[in-house]
């Protein structure tokens, strides 16, 4: 089996990843990145959380087929479902899970990560989302792809929000989703282990900046308030956000 962790954009998708291969290892399975290694696998499966990107058909047919010989194991992406996805979801060889967040704060979250980028120098798609209304055009794209995945009967859909306040219970059901069969104790100490409140807790790829939920409503003047919430009105009410 062939699990995709796919997100919106910060949204806690790194987090989120580490998680589910701690989950997965917890319950027998083989760690993703020594499946990586073993399998060679790195031009698919890059950086430290296995970012698949693109979810071609024949990429995810590769990765299924491998999850059948090794062990079933996750991978991540933020991109959008395509229809290979659907048919192999549809037809029970991959489950996908999706996470997403307030939009607002996503757009905050996105301004700040362009800024950091940029005073490092770093080149990446957020250099260019440090002003508001362009950070708003990114983010209504991908409020598209979490349209998309929402309408995909057998997603498993996350908040942030709730996997941020009730990790436990967000995890036990994602557990659940999965069907594995892991203890309360279990999951507390994989919970315990990227915990922001751990001081030796594991910080690799979790890539989690404030981690604050509705700083909009401090962060965003009263107009910036304003244009983003009519600007993605229906979408904020379907995501159950207004």
């Amino acid at each position: 089996m062939l699990i995709i962790s796919a997100a919106m954009q910060k949204s806690g998708s790194g987090y989120l990843y580490n998680l589910l291969n701690d989950l997965l290892v917890a319950a027998g399975n083989d760690d993703a990145r020594d499946i990586k290694k073993r399998c060679q696998l790195e031009g698919i499966m890059q950086q430290h959380n296995n970012n698949i990107g693109p979810m071609h058909l024949k990429k995810l047919l590769r990765l299924w087929v491998v999850s059948l010989k090794e062990s079933k194991f996750a991978v991540k992406t933020h991109s959008r479902p395509t229809w290979g996805a659907k048919i192999l979801n549809t037809a029970g060889l991959i489950k996908i899970i999706y996470c997403y967040r307030d939009p607002r704060d996503v757009l905050l979250s996105a301004m700040d990560h362009g800024k950091k980028s940029l005073d490092q120098g770093i080149q990446d798609n957020f250099i260019h989302m440090t002003e508001f209304d362009t950070a708003l055009r990114h983010v209504k794209g991908w409020v598209e792809i979490w349209k998309q995945y929402h309408a995909i009967p057998g997603v498993f859909m996350v908040k942030y929000e709730e996997l941020m306040n009730n990790p436990l219970a967000t995890m036990q059901t994602i557990s659940h989703f999965l069907s594995l069969s892991l203890d309360e104790p279990t999951i507390q100490s994989i919970l315990w282990k990227y915990s922001q409140k751990n001081p030796d807790g594991n910080r690799t790829g979790l890539h989690l900046n404030k981690a604050v939920i509705a700083r909009y409503l401090n962060e965003m003047n009263d107009e910036q308030n304003k244009k983003v919430t009519d600007t993605l009105a229906n979408a904020l009410k379907e995501m159950e956000y207004l």
